[in-house]
């Protein structure tokens, strides 16, 4: 790996996300010696949980104390208190009849106040909930405009909905396959209207690193944050570059910042083929590095980016174990002017990069990994990482 020891400094202008070169920034790395930041781990998290809980969430809100979890088995949203270490409400809806919620696994779920919710399926319909029970629901399909289109609304902790005033920001799946020409044109980002019952579809497009070949499934799905001037920073996968989206203006520009981690030396490859079985995409990723997750936290004004590694060992890479039980994890920190702070490397199979939150304590990664020597099913574990 090359280590710059002066400082890196990027004379970019910010670019249109259509301009975007490859690699333009890419041939770079923050200086650590600039930094007398550290990342630490300062407390720990464990709740138990029932035989109705899994270990594992699609998607995890915070409201104060509460962590807001989309259940892993059920059609439910459950509530635990952080400070009360227990769960103290699930509300468990139909899956069947008119009022039930189909396809609800990878729903993205918005708080809209106290016991309702704002979901969005994979099947393209908005149901608005209070406690237990569906008060509307309104499938996108159906506006006049967009008939006969496809808007399956995919919302993991990586791609959460972003309520900001009467709009919701939704992550729309991509429609055609990578072979198909209309694949990169195709807007990541569709805003829903709550007043109207509208939907539009908003600038934001893969960038032209995609083009150079076709991408496992794992490489796709972009991240986003809101930050504190209602800017959506993204992120993705096969890149270290962050962009950010202006919802004034419906453009996005790539961050003038270099911003690639330290441990990041892997020349990424794209698939030969998209028709591969689930053995030779698994290893595949697993020997591939990305840029998972971006992260803002309010309260501490910063970004808190996670990168997988590729394994370290052959047994890992020809295992059947899926990348994040596995691959060695990096968690970056930066300013809220995309200045990286630090980083720090996590050994694969301690921890579970699928699931985080922040709360005003910090960052917290989930250490349900069972490839973990202390993992408990029977409870969520996490671990709260501070910058000093």
């Amino acid at each position: 790996m090359v280590k710059l020891t002066t400082a890196v400094i990027c004379f970019f202008f910010l670019f249109s996300c259509n301009d975007l070169k490859p690699n333009q920034i890419n041939n770079c790395y923050y200086d650590e010696s600039l930094s007398n930041k550290k990342i630490t781990i300062i407390k720990e998290l464990n709740i138990s949980i029932d035989k109705t809980n899994n270990f594992m969430s699609t998607q995890t809100l915070v409201n104060g104390d509460s962590l807001i979890r989309a259940n892993y088995f059920n059609i439910a949203i459950d509530i635990f208190s952080v400070k009360e270490r227990k769960k103290i409400m699930t509300y468990n809806f139909k899956n069947e009849g008119p009022n039930r919620i189909i396809n609800f696994g990878g729903s993205g779920i918005v708080e809209m106040k106290e016991n309702s919710f704002l979901i969005g399926s994979l099947l393209g319909e908005i149901y608005i909930t209070y406690k237990d029970s569906i008060l509307s629901k309104h499938n996108l399909s159906d506006l006049d405009i967009f008939k006969d289109r496809e808007y399956r609304l995919y919302g993991i902790n990586s791609t959460k909905p972003i309520k900001i005033d009467d709009d919701i920001f939704f992550y729309r799946v991509p429609e055609y396959l990578q072979q198909d020409k209309g694949y990169y044109s195709e807007k990541l980002l569709v805003k829903y209207n709550l007043k109207n019952k509208s939907l539009d579809e908003l600038n934001v497009l893969y960038p032209k690193e995609y083009h150079s070949g076709l991408w496992s499934f794992a490489h796709i799905h972009p991240s986003f944050t809101k930050n504190s001037e209602n800017k959506i920073i993204f992120s993705f996968p096969i890149n270290s570059h962050l962009y950010e989206y202006d919802i004034k203006t419906d453009s996005m520009v790539t961050v003038d910042k270099c911003v690639k981690s330290k441990f990041d030396n892997f020349p990424l490859k794209p698939l030969k083929s998209t028709s591969v079985d689930f053995y030779e995409e698994n290893k595949y990723i697993k020997g591939q590095i990305r840029y998972l997750s971006i992260t803002y936290d309010k309260y501490k004004k910063l970004y808190y980016r996670m990168i997988a590694l590729p394994v370290e060992n052959d047994d890992d890479l020809i295992s059947r174990d899926k990348d994040f039980l596995v691959s060695p994890i990096v968690l970056m920190v930066l300013d809220s002017d995309f200045n990286v702070l630090a980083e720090k490397k996590l050994k694969g199979g301690m921890f579970n990069y699928k699931d985080y939150f922040v709360n005003e304590e910090g960052f917290w990664l989930s250490k349900n990994n069972p490839k973990n020597p202390n993992f408990d099913e029977d409870k969520l574990s996490f671990s709260l990482f501070n910058l000093k």
